[in-house]
């Protein structure tokens, strides 16, 4: 179910619950792009909704330093009928 309609209040009560810190990234292409890249340089890697669609959660886990490609760790529910 998308919550992203109910804001960030859905996000961040279940980052609170979990005992994580968490923060949003630009909704702009080149700020998200680069917000994402310094996330996962510093070790964390980051949650997206929508990238490929339907605003599902994906998981960037790496991105190719040569062709600025994301790299999306995709979930298995996607692909269900």
């Amino acid at each position: 179910m998308d919550l992203s309609y109910l804001g960030e209040t859905p996000f961040k009560n279940v980052f609170d619950a979990l005992g994580f810190e968490y923060q949003t990234f630009p909704a702009e292409k080149q700020g998200m792009i680069k917000s994402v890249k310094e996330s996962i340089n510093g070790g964390r890697q980051a949650i997206s909704f929508g990238i490929l669609g339907p605003p599902e959660a994906f998981m960037v886990a790496s991105y190719d330093k040569v062709c600025c490609t994301l790299i999306l760790q995709l979930s298995v529910f996607v692909f269900d009928n």
